[in-house]
């Protein structure tokens, strides 16, 4: 098959790429063909069955299949015994490097070199499965040195930025003659006891240079011409990793997503002061850090799953009016009757512009039934009683 088309996404460079880290998803199988299941998702994407070996199973499966343990499938095979807790599902699961050799089967199979749209395809093609996604893995690798780290944890414990979670972390590796032997930063963490069904999702910084020569492993061309690979992930678990690669498919961009995540994650700043010369308060009035905005790219923050605001439906806009906004138009109009000015008057002189959520409730509203819009204007003039 061929991908027609081409992704939204930011293009990756010689120096900074996009990378799908991590990947798991399971799907709903009749305990007497799990093989043809198995074997049908396998056949898809260019791999054969006979090329996994037997390996125990895990998560309450009783059974499973790995290449080198970096693509694994777990299962429940029906002649053996069965745990109570486990469910008739096929778990797949997508290390780092079984996400790189999945890349390379995408190339061949969809004949296709352009990455970030091979895997937004795979992902539409789980979801049309029915796969359920439990885990994705979002990194961006920075072979130049984008991002100083001892400046981010300078700021990180001067308290110079903010996000939307609320811990961070550092940690330090070091042999016996405390020589540095690896460094990350986490943004947020996994909440204890698991994240429940809604998932969470955090990010991790880290020196995958250091990490390669601790495992005495040979790093890529750019990785050893530059002397630099820095990583930054961000892992998502359960309804959050289904939620951000239903983002992912929408915007038809893995590069803008996983940035607009990254920036709502944390987002580093210059303490900024007001014109009075004092220092702003509120770090909503503070400057991002110059070279913390051209990582970003200048990407608009995502949030997502029940991070994200909802959109106020016409029924829920017409409803907050009629509570919070009347009661304070009638104020004004009674003001004006008493010092000779129309207030409505002055509302059609001001020049407004509609922002997006709003631009997107005019749409809706254009294709209401008129019987639906009647009621809501009737609950309106009612005052919903």
């Amino acid at each position: 098959m061929r991908i027609e088309g081409k992704s939204e996404g930011l293009a990756p460079t010689r120096t900074m790429s996009y990378k799908v880290d991590w990947l798991a998803f399971t799907v709903s199988v009749d305990k007497d063909n799990y093989k043809k299941t198995i074997k049908k998702i396998l056949d898809s994407w260019g791999y054969d069955l006979d090329l996994f070996e037997e390996i125990p199973g895990r998560y309450f499966y009783n059974s499973g299949l790995t290449i080198d343990y970096y693509f694994n499938i777990f299962f429940n095979n029906p002649s053996k015994k069965i745990s109570k807790s486990s469910s008739s599902t096929v778990n797949f699961q997508l290390t780092g490097n079984g996400c790189t050799d999945m890349g390379y089967h995408l190339e061949d199979v969809l004949d296709s070199k352009d990455d970030e749209a091979n895997w937004i395809y795979l992902f539409k093609w789980l979801q049309k499965m029915g796969c359920k996604i439990t885990r994705v893995d979002l990194a961006l690798d920075d072979f130049k040195g984008e991002c100083n780290f001892d400046v981010m944890i300078k700021h990180l414990k001067s308290g110079y930025y903010r996000s939307t979670k609320k811990t961070y972390s550092i940690s330090r590796g070091a042999d016996q003659k405390q020589r540095s032997k690896g460094l990350t930063i986490y943004i947020g963490k996994m909440p204890r006891g698991g994240s429940g069904s809604k998932g969470s999702y955090y990010a991790r910084f880290y020196k995958k240079l250091d990490e390669f020569y601790e495992k005495n492993q040979l790093p890529p061309s750019i990785a050893r011409e530059t002397g630099v690979w820095d990583r930054y992930k961000i892992s998502f678990s359960k309804q959050k990793a289904r939620d951000i690669v239903s983002e992912i498919i929408n915007a038809n961009s893995l590069g803008k997503i996983y940035l607009g995540v990254l920036r709502g994650l944390v987002e580093f700043l210059n303490p900024t002061k007001n014109k009075n010369g004092n220092l702003y308060k509120n770090k909503d009035n503070w400057r991002v850090c110059p070279w913390w905005e051209r990582f970003l790219s200048r990407c608009e923050k995502v949030q997502i799953g029940s991070d994200a605001p909802r959109d106020v439906s016409l029924s829920e806009l017409l409803k907050w009016v009629r509570v919070s906004v009347l009661p304070n138009l009638r104020l004004l109009e009674q003001i004006g009757l008493e010092n000779g000015f129309d207030i409505y008057h002055v509302i059609k002189q001001c020049d407004v512009k509609f922002a997006k959520k709003q631009k997107r409730l005019l749409k809706d509203s254009r294709s209401l039934p008129p019987k639906i819009l009647d009621l809501y204007l009737e609950q309106f003039k009612e005052g919903y009683k």
